[in-house]
């Protein structure tokens, strides 16, 4: 991700000094977005894996200490 924003920062220097067409920003944009998601939809999977193997270990640890009460 760190690079496609870099890239695009890159790409909007050039922009601005004529260097390159707007249609490369938006291009690079695309990109550094999609990576955006690609990071958020790889930290949500790590949460849902870091879920199933609770579940796989047993579960339940919330209902011990309310039987414990």
């Amino acid at each position: 991700m760190e690079n496609a924003r870099q890239a695009l920062h890159l790409l909007q220097a050039n922009y601005q000094a004529g260097l390159a067409t707007y249609l490369d920003v938006l291009g690079a944009d695309a990109q550094y977005h999609q990576a955006m998601i690609n990071d958020l939809q790889m930290e949500a999977l790590r949460y849902q894996d870091t879920v199933a193997l609770y579940v796989a270990l047993g579960g339940g640890w919330w209902s011990q200490s309310a039987a414990a009460r």
